[in-house]
């Protein structure tokens, strides 16, 4: 590629690889080539560029020769990147009948070492509570912290388990406050499909009442909710989270978009594919 360089990488981020490479080796980023190799157990955590990826990279151009690095087992829990922690404060205004009418959600993410990933971490912390649930008036604020612990990143559904955990527990304090049955709230505030959140994302499928009411009849919550024996009992929980990323992961004026293709196989194919044809 004459001055340009070709990297095959264990990540699940193609494009934001390339686009550091092209920053750090102050190349063009049609002169970086990556290509994607098996990924095997990635998880979030091959999201953020490698230091192997960086260090091949200068000992290739040093040497001109190429280039092959890997992390042992070891290695690779010291280089992946954990939960954050956050320390979570929700408030929210409500009537009577516990119709959410606002939220303010204030939260401290602990990102340990580094930055990485990281600020989609805090994007999606807040941004994605407004997905589930229905009301006009929101305020997230988020503070990321650098600390000199190990770093922390993408993993699994990052920046949302911890704050569906804050909120649906926050929900559950106003049910038993207000004395309405837990999923009875839930119902109340369940978002409608084909509807728009108040910072913006289209949600276009949504069966969330429909889960709920399926869940409470399998479960015989009605019978057994507040009746059960000591240290037993019943809860109830929702998550959701969003496909594609809903911005840019990386500050650019490119234009985003995300493209979604179909293939759909004649009968005939799908025979050879299952090899019950020659």
């Amino acid at each position: 590629m004459g001055n340009g360089i070709i990297v095959y990488a264990s990540t699940q981020t193609v494009h934001y690889l390339q686009h550091y490479l092209a920053k750090i080796f102050d190349l063009k980023e049609g002169d970086v080539r990556v290509l994607k190799t098996n990924i095997g157990g990635g998880f979030g955590a091959k999201m953020d560029p490698s230091g192997l990826d960086f260090a091949a990279v200068a000992l290739a151009k040093k040497t001109g020769r190429p280039v092959k690095m890997f992390f042992d087992r070891e290695d690779m829990f010291f280089n992946n990147r954990g939960r954050h922690p956050i320390f979570m404060e929700v408030k929210s205004g409500v009537t009577k009948e516990g119709k959410l009418l606002g939220v303010h959600c204030n939260f401290v993410m602990e990102g340990g070492a580094y930055t990485g990933l990281g600020v989609v971490s805090a994007y999606y912390a807040g941004t994605l509570l407004t997905v589930l649930y229905d009301f006009d008036n929101y305020k997230f604020d988020m503070l990321r912290v650098v600390t000199n612990l190990p770093p922390n990143g993408a993993q699994r559904g990052h920046g949302q388990p911890q704050p569906r955990y804050a909120f649906e527990s926050h929900l559950d304090n106003i049910a038993k406050e207000l004395g309405i049955d837990p999923i009875e709230i839930r119902f109340r505030n369940a978002r409608r499909p084909g509807t728009v959140t108040v910072n913006g994302f289209k949600v276009d499928s949504y069966g969330l009442k429909e889960c709920l009411e399926k869940a409470r009849d399998i479960s015989g919550w009605r019978e057994k909710k507040g009746k059960l024996p000591w240290c037993r009992g019943m809860g109830i929980g929702n998550g959701g989270f969003v496909s594609g990323a809903g911005y840019a992961i990386y500050r650019t004026d490119k234009p985003h978009s995300m493209a979604m293709i179909k293939v759909m196989m004649t009968e005939l194919q799908r025979f050879y594919t299952l090899g019950l044809l020659k």
